[in-house]
């Protein structure tokens, strides 16, 4: 281009200049022009969207000043609903102390019933005793042998004497066995007894005791004249046998 208008004359030349820039900034402007106008339908479109999209917007502003409005009514009533626990959790544990306290004062009074029931108990027994020693004292109740005043009824001074002979045979029993079963005893855990030494440890007690045989037992065990031979004393009998004895 330059080299076609360094051939032209000057002023042939600075009027197609002239008209090349007139071109070039022509078609600059026609852009600018055109992308104006583009910018401000995008600007006219943008306002229409926002007028439009507007009352939206102040609706969503509004519903969230509603929905902060109540969560804070919400977190208000939450705390009060806190607070409502916190006291009834308090008001539970004073209740459970207060229940604890009445159950250990029930039980402190059923304990307290029971004992003063037991004493009734007993102060019943013990009048009915003082009531039967009344009824049959030494002076109202005796037996011939005792200068008895009342006849036909049963001897106090008697029975006495026979529990009396009775708990003393008991007692003199018990110490006997007791006696035996602690030489017996005296063996385990690491001895034995064999029949023998059983046999003198209950001849020593007196469980056993030396007897004559009859003719019947000699003939059973096949004993001889002068062969010792031993019976069950009555610390070992059966009860039925003792009975009969």
């Amino acid at each position: 281009m330059t080299t076609e208008l360094d051939a032209l004359p000057e002023t042939e030349a600075i009027r197609m200049l002239s008209m090349f820039i007139d071109t070039a900034v022509g078609t600059r402007v026609t852009m600018h022009t055109t992308r104006i106008k583009e910018v401000r339908a995008e600007l006219i479109r943008l306002a229409e969207e926002n007028a439009r999209l507007r009352p939206m917007l102040t609706a969503r502003s509004q519903e969230m000043l509603r929905l902060v409005s109540e969560s804070g009514e919400l977190k208000t009533r939450a705390e009060k609903a806190e607070a409502r626990v916190q006291e009834l959790e308090t008001l539970n544990r004073e209740l459970d102390f207060k229940l604890h306290d009445q159950e250990l004062l029930a039980k402190a009074n059923a304990e307290h019933a029971s004992q003063r029931g037991q004493r009734v108990r007993e102060l019943e027994r013990e009048n009915e005793i003082l009531t039967i020693k009344n009824r049959g004292t030494l002076a109202n109740n005796l037996c011939p042998d005792h200068r008895d005043k009342q006849i036909g009824k049963p001897c106090l001074a008697c029975t006495i004497e026979t529990l009396t002979r009775e708990k003393n045979r008991a007692e003199s029993e018990l110490a006997t066995l007791r006696a035996f079963a602690q030489e017996i005893m005296q063996a385990w855990p690491e001895g034995d007894v064999d029949g023998g030494e059983l046999q003198e440890a209950a001849l020593r007690h007196g469980l056993l005791e030396r007897a004559e045989p009859t003719q019947e037992e000699r003939d059973e065990w096949g004993l001889c004249e002068g062969d010792d031979w031993y019976r069950r004393t009555a610390l070992v009998l059966p009860l039925d046998d003792e009975a009969k004895s």
